[in-house]
């Protein structure tokens, strides 16, 4: 810098990480805004297939990190960035929903008070819920892709189906509960009822 010329600043403190969704599932294409508090744009970067995003902040300081991707809420996050790099793992949850009914097979009424139970395909629980009076259920906020809805009610025979949950909007969903067989009679010990 002997000529009187100051020193190019180049690159600066990375910020990288993962973008994930639901079980931990990488969101590839996610669109990851580094910005100012001020909201000037910094970086931007595109998350790789494993999910991964590196954009560099220009020093030490307070940053915004924007996150979206299609099918999914955008997450804005604060980060401290210091002098070294900054590993922060980002997780966006979906835009998708699933709304349905819990009805008796033969009768057609409404089942209330059931228990609505859906999971991802590894069997981890996504959400829980009861059916309204009307037999109604609604969970949103969930990933597209394909989940089990498991549905238990008193009275009646548990019931599993899979189900698409589409990538926008709300599925919906009508699930018809058997009626459970009753088992009657007395209990009995060295010949006399208890």
């Amino acid at each position: 810098a002997g000529s009187g010329e100051l020193p190019q600043i180049t690159g600066g403190v990375p910020v990288r990480g993962f973008v994930r969704g639901a079980e931990s599932a990488p969101v590839p294409q996610a669109a990851v805004t580094l910005i100012s508090l001020g909201g000037r744009q910094l970086g931007r970067s595109v998350a790789q297939g494993d999910g991964s995003y590196s954009v560099d902040a220009p020093g030490a300081g307070s940053y915004v990190l924007i996150a979206s991707a299609d099918g999914f809420q955008p997450q804005a996050s604060t980060v401290v960035v210091g002098e070294d790099a900054l590993a922060y793992d980002i997780l966006l949850s979906g835009t998708s929903g699933l709304s349905g009914l819990v009805r008796d097979a033969d009768s057609k009424l409404p089942v209330s008070g059931a228990m609505v139970i859906v999971t991802d395909v590894r069997g981890d629980v996504l959400a829980t819920g009861l059916s309204g009076e009307q037999g109604e259920f609604t969970f949103a906020e969930l990933v597209p892709g394909t989940v089990t809805i498991a549905v238990n009610a008193a009275g009646h025979r548990p019931l599993a189906l899979p189900v698409e949950v589409g990538g926008t909007g709300v599925t919906r969903v009508e699930v018809e509960l058997n009626s459970g067989a009753r088992v009657l009679g007395t209990v009995r010990a060295g010949g006399a009822p208890l």
